[in-house]
């Protein structure tokens, strides 16, 4: 975003104008640290979560949390109704933005789905695209349900934020200033459980109904 950002400028200003981006904690780690160069004058435009600094810019946490713009409004409406009010969490700078959620929404090709339910009868992206076009076209290969081969795939893709290395918990680590290490020694046991669990699973439904997932050819 920096880098497209700059090249506009560029362009824009035929070359007077300029932009540099110093991205993963170049600068200093967190969204405080973040805040500080800001005052110390070393970056002319930082930002960070407020979500991760509640200690600190408490009324504009509230601001940007889902529900809270009342419907039909934006954010910048919001923003710009109670700045007088939260203006003064960011003594030495200036806000010029916040990010405002929504309430929590799916977005698919012919439906909004707000609830579980409404996913009834939606076909479900499977984990990635690797596991869909190598272990589906396996599957399908042996005759297995469709039923079973897709929800082992979306079921499995699960498994990727808890069993180590996981880049889930390496990206929250980082913005949540924690230990990575930790973190992975955290999913070790609970990924081990729910592999267990799933594999129980589907030993249970193919005992029951054979035809789900057929013997593959044996080997040595």
């Amino acid at each position: 975003m920096i880098e497209k950002l700059n090249d506009n400028l560029v362009v824009a200003t035929d070359g007077a104008v300029s932009v540099r981006g110093y991205h993963g904690g170049e600068l200093g780690t967190g969204p405080v640290e973040q805040y500080v160069r800001a005052l110390q004058g070393v970056a002319d435009l930082t930002w960070g979560l407020p979500v991760y600094t509640s200690s600190q810019i408490r009324k504009t946490m509230i601001l940007e949390l889902p529900g809270v713009t009342p419907t039909g409004e934006t954010g910048a409406d919001g923003f710009c109704a109670v700045i007088g009010q939260i203006e003064g969490e960011f003594p030495g700078t200036v806000p010029m933005a916040i990010w405002a959620s929504e309430p929590n929404v799916m977005i698919v090709r012919d439906k909004v789905v707000r609830t579980p339910a409404a996913l009834v009868g939606l076909k479900i992206r499977v984990a990635g695209a690797m596991a869909g076009k190598v272990v589906l076209a396996q599957m399908d290969r042996f005759d297995y349900d469709t039923r079973l081969s897709t929800g082992v795939v979306a079921a499995g893709g699960t498994l990727g934020i808890l069993i180590p290395p996981s880049i889930g918990f390496g990206i929250y680590a980082i913005l949540t200033e924690q230990s990575i290490g930790r973190l992975f020694l955290a999913g070790v046991l609970p990924g081990i459980l729910l592999l267990t669990l799933f594999v129980i699973a589907v030993s249970l439904v193919c005992a029951l109904s054979p035809g789900i997932g057929p013997l593959g050819p044996r080997r040595t």
